[in-house]
């Protein structure tokens, strides 16, 4: 994770070059709010994912990751409406 005004790495995960972004954001999120208040994280689609939606807004900041392709509206009945609420809000 990167502060986007500052450019200060707040956290870094170095796994494989096949490894899956979307796993990755919570233990990075995790480790930057020790010491750096979050109000938004801004992400590619590689990690969008409902859990990471409702990680960030658990943390009290507003998720913007960018939507896949193949995301739909449907997506969000298939979810309960406490999974689902920072994905309604993006």
């Amino acid at each position: 994770m990167v502060g986007t005004k500052t450019n200060i790495v707040t956290a870094v995960e170095i796994r494989g070059r096949d490894a899956a972004d979307a796993p990755l954001l919570r233990p990075l999120l995790h480790t930057t709010r020790k010491n750096f208040a979050i109000c938004e994280v801004s992400a590619d689609k590689g990690y969008l994912s409902f859990d990471n939606a409702k990680a960030i807004a658990a943390a009290s900041a507003t998720p913007y990751i960018a939507f896949k392709s193949n995301s739909t509206i449907g997506d969000v009945h298939k979810m309960g409406h406490a999974k689902t609420q920072a994905w309604t809000e993006m």
